[in-house]
């Protein structure tokens, strides 16, 4: 796959081929610091919706800031997931190229703690995701103004949502 312009497929499953993803995603959970990964009210086709979606988005993320890291050789790919063990060492997904050419450039190979020795074939590890440059978006500013819609609240709100 030509990626001299730094470009990367938009979405996760066109970049690479995961046979078994939902299995792969139960390693990931297993080794990643516990989270709650489930939906518990909507269902969905997934075992791990949430942790599903957090691949998929955080792949793109790091697409568009040309934060996936490639071998010496260019035969190898990699992203830092964002996760940690419990030890908070970081977890990174491994692709190496598809030698069949009818599905996408990357075969997942697994996901690997930054200590291991699968990858050191990559000179450098990239980064985790930005998503934000001002830490005060993640803060409720208690001196603003909260105004309550109170009448869509109780009374546009269907009863069983209480």
């Amino acid at each position: 796959m030509d990626t001299s312009d730094g470009s990367w497929p938009q979405e996760f499953f066109d970049f690479c081929y995961i046979p078994g993803f939902d299995e792969k995603l139960e390693q990931l959970a297993e080794m990643a610091e516990a989270e709650d990964w489930d939906y518990h009210v909507t269902p969905t086709e997934h075992r791990l919706p949430v942790l599903y979606n957090y691949v998929r988005y955080t792949y793109r993320r790091l697409g568009e800031e040309r934060k996936i890291g490639l071998s010496g050789d260019g035969q190898a790919a990699c992203f830092n997931t964002g996760l940690v063990t419990e030890n908070q060492e970081p977890i990174f997904a491994s692709f190496d190229t598809n030698r069949k050419e009818d599905q996408q450039p990357w075969f997942f190979i697994g996901w690997f703690r930054k200590g291991q020795w699968e990858l050191n074939r990559f000179p450098d590890l990239p980064d985790i995701a930005h998503y934000f440059d001002d830490p005060t978006c993640l803060v409720f500013d208690h001196r603003r103004d909260l105004r309550i819609n109170v009448e869509h609240i109780i009374g546009e709100t269907p009863r069983e949502r209480f």
